[in-house]
């Protein structure tokens, strides 16, 4: 698992919901706020395990200790109920009532139905290129599928298209596509987060149309720089923030396109994750920076973090 990809680690955060923030372990606590772990009862504290996983921690980090715990038994039983799932095992996949009740996002992106639907998409591509795309071509080709499917991010759409997601070339064929289906009521964009309509939707498309080439030169000039790419994207027209990082996060899963270890360099984190992270670290964290630092040392951590709480971890591809 890479830091990245979600926000805080590989399994990626508690997510950006709305929901209670999960109880990891079954013993009487102080009750938690939003952005403190629960004191954990002198049972707790006592706990073998958890002497291990603190002397596993730098200095600066060993007071989280119960914290960390607490992230690394959530992200394994959000996993285990993915795994189940996935298995056809009956419901239910997990005793934790939180679990049963609420949904929350996968550990891994690669797990989404979106990212999944996206990059088979994107190998389909491929298959259909006629000879092989130079570097500078094929990050061109995965930028803009990534804009034209994430800002839209209603998968039915592009089936009712029948083509998949549109080339750089498909592009006037497919907008008079969308402004038919939108003549008959259709409904185009996702209802799972706020979208920027159809208008404007449309004109950043022209707009990324129009840059592509400029686009491409500076991201492979950034291409060792996470923020600096993360940055360019940011500057697109009607991108923001949750927009930019998705797509950053599309060309870091392609291989080549951009340097290889950008997803443990830097992450643009939501407001789930950084929720999650003061819940893991409390007041240890008080800075952009410290945000960056406390999601990194929990990617760094996470395989001696599984070995001491005694968690056999299911990992997505070995990963």
């Amino acid at each position: 698992m890479m830091l990245g990809k979600r926000a805080t680690t590989k399994p990626q955060r508690l997510c950006d919901e709305q929901v209670p923030p999960p109880k990891r372990v079954r013993t009487k606590a102080v009750p938690a706020t939003a952005d403190k772990p629960a004191r954990r009862s002198k049972a707790h504290a006592e706990d073998p395990r958890l002497h291990s996983l603190k002397a596993s921690l730098p200095l600066r980090w060993r007071s989280a200790t119960n914290g960390v715990a607490e992230f690394f038994e959530f992200v394994y039983k959000r996993q285990v109920v993915w795994q189940s799932r996935s298995d056809g095992e009956p419901q239910p996949w997990t005793q934790d009532e939180l679990l049963q009740r609420y949904n929350f996002c996968n550990v891994y992106r690669e797990l989404d139905r979106g990212t999944i639907y996206f990059r088979a998409e994107v190998k389909k591509a491929r298959l259909r290129d006629a000879v092989p795309l130079s570097t500078e071509d094929l990050l061109g080709d995965v930028l803009w599928r990534s804009v034209v499917y994430r800002l839209m991010n209603k998968i039915e759409t592009f089936e009712a298209w029948g083509k998949g997601i549109p080339s750089p070339q498909e592009f006037g064929a497919f907008e008079k596509f969308l402004r038919k289906q939108r003549q008959h009521g259709a409904t185009l964009f996702t209802s799972a987060h706020q979208v920027i309509g159809f208008d404007r939707y449309v004109g950043t498309l022209k707009s990324v149309h129009k840059q592509l080439p400029t686009f491409v030169r500076k991201l492979r000039e950034q291409r060792g720089d996470a923020k600096a790419c993360f940055e360019i994207l940011r500057g697109t027209r009607n991108v923001g923030p949750f927009f930019a990082w998705q797509i950053l996060c599309d060309l870091l899963e392609e291989p080549g396109l951009l340097a290889p270890g950008l997803e443990d360099q830097w992450v643009q984190l939501g407001p789930g994750a950084q929720r999650g992270l003061r819940r893991a670290f409390g007041t240890l964290i008080t800075s952009e920076a410290e945000q960056l630092e406390g999601a990194q040392l929990l990617a760094r951590v996470q395989h001696d973090a599984f070995a001491c709480l005694g968690i056999d971890f299911p990992f997505y591809n070995g990963r």
